[in-house]
């Protein structure tokens, strides 16, 4: 094998782990409850179980899907919140679907070969 091969293989597999770890991510935040636990004593409007998951992520600077429901619970401390951009500006964001994350990712893999020059 060149050396050129084994780079390009080992990119690939790379990617693949990177977008393997966003989608086992992904699929961890999408189970989040963001309306709230019911009753009297209900004040977040993010499921507990979710917060650890969502900080990690803020943490890492990394902008959650579920940043507004995050922000609007009080649960990002004001250190990290004077490090990031305000709810308000990304009230209008978007963010792909898991079905639309794992279409990307089968047509990354097809071309690949193709669009990099693989082996």
């Amino acid at each position: 094998m060149t050396t050129r091969r084994i780079v390009i293989g080992l990119g690939a597999l790379l990617m693949l782990f990177g977008l393997w770890a966003l989608l086992q991510a992904h699929t961890q935040v999408g189970v989040c409850n963001v309306s709230g636990p019911a009753g009297a004593g209900a004040t977040s409007g993010v499921d507990s179980t979710c917060v650890k998951t969502l900080m990690a992520y803020l943490e890492g600077f990394v902008h959650p899907a579920r940043y507004q429901a995050l922000a609007s619970s009080g649960k990002i401390p004001a250190s990290l919140a004077a490090e990031l951009p305000t709810a308000a500006e990304y009230a209008g964001t978007q963010f792909a679907t898991l079905a639309q994350i794992t279409k990307a990712s089968a047509l990354c893999v097809a071309k690949w070969d193709s669009m990099v020059g693989g082996v």
